[in-house]
C-alpha cells in the first residue's frame, strides 16, 4: 500500500509539473499572437480565474502553512479589495458590474497567479520545472540577439520608434516593453539553470545588448542594474543606503529621455494622469474613487465620469473615441481608485516581497536577477500599466517558481 501511495503522489506531481509548463508556454505564445487572435488577449484573465478558484479550494480542503510575510501580503490585498469595494459602493462613479468585475481581475491577477503558483508547486523541487525551459530560453535569447544586430543595419520588420539615432528593437512583439519582460523571463530561466559562470556571463550579456537596443529607458536601466546587482549580491545580501542612492541617480540619468518626454511636460498624458491621480485621491479621501473609475483599462473602456469631469474628453488619446493613452499609468490608478490607504498597502506589499527575496536561501545570481526584474517593473510602472500586463503576470509566476526551492529557509514550504 505504501508503494502504491508513493506512486500516486509521484504521478500527481508529474501532472502538476505538466500543468505548470503548459501555463507558462500558453502565456508566452499568447503574448506573440494576441494581436492577431482576439481570444488570446484574455488568457491571463482566464488563468487568474482558474487560480482564484484553485486557491479557494486549496484553503478549504487543506491546512496550508503560509510564511508570515506572504500572509501579510494576502491581508494587504484583502484590504485593498475591501477599500475598492466600499469606495465603489459609496461613490457610484462606475456602476457597470461587468467593468467592476473585470477591473478587479485585472488589478489582482499578478498577485492571484503568483500565490496560486506558489500553492501549486510547493510539494516538489522547482529546478525540475525550469530545466525543460532551459534550451527554449537560450534559443530565444540567441535568436533575439542575432535579429537585434541585423535590425541595426537592415529593416527586417522588427523595428519600433526611433530614439538616440537608432530604431528601437521589438523582435516579434508589438511593443518593446513586452519584449523586454520576455528577455527578463528567459534570462531568469537560463541564469537559474546555469552551473558554469561562463554560461551565466554569456547569456546575461546577450540580454543586456537586446535590452539596450529596445532603446526604452527602463530596459537600459535594467541593463545597468544587472551588472551592478551581479557584483553587489556576490558580496552582500541586502541593499545598503549607498546602493539605493546609486540606483536612484542612475535611474534619473538613464531615464532622462522618458522623464523629459513624458513626465515633465504639462500637456503630456502621463503628467495629466499623475496630476488628477493626486486630485482624485484627495477628493475621495481616504478610500479613493473605486474600481474602474480612474486610470485602469476598464475606466477607459467603460468611460469614467471622472474623465468627463476632468476634461479628458477634449484631449488627444484620452477621449471616448480614442483612449489609447488612458492606460499609460499604474500608480496614478492606484492613488485614484484606492486612495492613500490603498497606495500605502501596495507599497508595503512591494517591501514585503523584497524581504521575501533577500531572506530566501537562494543563489546570489538568482537574487540579483529577481531584484533587477522587480526594479525594472517598478521603473516601468512609473509611466505604464506594467503590473497589469500578462507579460508581468508570467514574469512573477516564473519568479515564484524560482523562489520555491527546497534549499531555502522554509525547506520547500510555500514562501
Amino acid at each position: 500500500m505504501e508503494i502504491i501511495r508513493n506512486y500516486l503522489i509521484m504521478d500527481k506531481i508529474k501532472i502538476k509539473k505538466t500543468v505548470v509548463l503548459f501555463l507558462i508556454f500558453i502565456m508566452f505564445f499568447s503574448e506573440i499572437f494576441m494581436y492577431n487572435i482576439d481570444f488570446l488577449k484574455y488568457t491571463d484573465e482566464i488563468i487568474t480565474v482558474i487560480f482564484g478558484v484553485y486557491i479557494i479550494l486549496k484553503c478549504f480542503r487543506n491546512k496550508i502553512t503560509i510564511n508570515k510575510r506572504l500572509l501579510r501580503i494576502i491581508v494587504c490585498l484583502i484590504g485593498i479589495l475591501t477599500i475598492g469595494i466600499f469606495s465603489t459602493l459609496i461613490y457610484h462613479i462606475q456602476d457597470n458590474v461587468v467593468a467592476i468585475l473585470l477591473d478587479i481581475i485585472s488589478f489582482f491577477k499578478i498577485f492571484i497567479c503568483a500565490i496560486g503558483m506558489n500553492f501549486l508547486i510547493k510539494d516538489f523541487d522547482e529546478e525540475k520545472i525550469l530545466k525543460p525551459l532551459d534550451k527554449f530560453a537560450k534559443a530565444f535569447l540567441i535568436i533575439g540577439f542575432i535579429c537585434s544586430i541585423i535590425s541595426l543595419f537592415l529593416d527586417i520588420g522588427m523595428r519600433g520608434q526611433k530614439r538616440f539615432g537608432i530604431y528601437g528593437f521589438n523582435f516579434i512583439y508589438k511593443y518593446a516593453h513586452i519584449y523586454s519582460m520576455m528577455i527578463l523571463i528567459a534570462c531568469l530561466v537560463v541564469v537559474h539553470n546555469s552551473k558554469r559562470k561562463n554560461a551565466f556571463n554569456i547569456f546575461v550579456c546577450l540580454s543586456i545588448v537586446q535590452m539596450i537596443l529596445t532603446t526604452k529607458g527602463p530596459s537600459i536601466i535594467w541593463a545597468a542594474c544587472i551588472i551592478i546587482f551581479s557584483y553587489y549580491f556576490s558580496k552582500h545580501k541586502r541593499f545598503s543606503v549607498g546602493i539605493i542612492i546609486l540606483l536612484i541617480l542612475m535611474s534619473v540619468v538613464l531615464g532622462k529621455y522618458q522623464i523629459d518626454e513624458y513626465l515633465s511636460q504639462e500637456n503630456s498624458p502621463r503628467y495629466t494622469l499623475y496630476k488628477y491621480g493626486f486630485e482624485t485621491a484627495n477628493k475621495y479621501f481616504p478610500l479613493g474613487s473605486g474600481f474602474a473609475s480612474y486610470g485602469s483599462n476598464m475606466a477607459g473602456e467603460y468611460y469614467s465620469d471622472l474623465y468627463r469631469e476632468y476634461g479628458f474628453n477634449d484631449k488627444y488619446g484620452m477621449n471616448e473615441k480614442d483612449g489609447s493613452f488612458l492606460n499609460d499609468n499604474y500608480w496614478p490608478m492606484v492613488m485614484g481608485q484606492f486612495g492613500w490607504i490603498g497606495l500605502s498597502l501596495l507599497i508595503f506589499i512591494v517591501f514585503e516581497f523584497y524581504q521575501i527575496v533577500i531572506n530566501k536561501d537562494i543563489e546570489n545570481k538568482d537574487r540579483a536577477m529577481i531584484l533587477s526584474g522587480l526594479f525594472y517593473c517598478l521603473m516601468h510602472s512609473i509611466g505604464s500599466s506594467t503590473f497589469s500586463t500578462s507579460a508581468c503576470v508570467l514574469l512573477f509566476m516564473v519568479i515564484t517558481i524560482l523562489l520555491n526551492t527546497k534549499k531555502g529557509e522554509n525547506n520547500g514550504k510555500s514562501y
